[in-house]
């Protein structure tokens, strides 16, 4: 009996660590908010999604910036070769 009491008493502590993790793990499977850790319970597990959320989301606004800067850069390598027929 002790025994059960135990493994039912770890299976409810255990549980949110492990949803947390099955998240992580089908993560690259997800796009936009998807992607959020969206249970907020108390606790460690909290406190440790609402960071993974911060990092998703700051990520997410890097690689939009990377993109933006990525599509400069190549309108400006495109016309840099008339600019330079043109001097020529």
């Amino acid at each position: 009996m002790l025994f059960f009491s135990l493994r039912n008493v770890l299976n409810r502590m255990s549980a949110p660590l492990l949803d947390f993790t099955r998240h992580v793990e089908i993560l690259p499977a997800k796009v936009g908010a998807d992607r959020l850790y969206p249970k907020h319970e108390s606790g460690e597990i909290a406190t440790l999604g609402r960071a993974f959320n911060t990092l998703i989301t700051q990520l997410d606004k890097q690689k939009e910036e990377i993109s933006k800067r990525e599509t400069i850069y190549r309108t400006v390598v495109e016309s840099s070769s008339d600019m330079v027929y043109w001097i020529s």
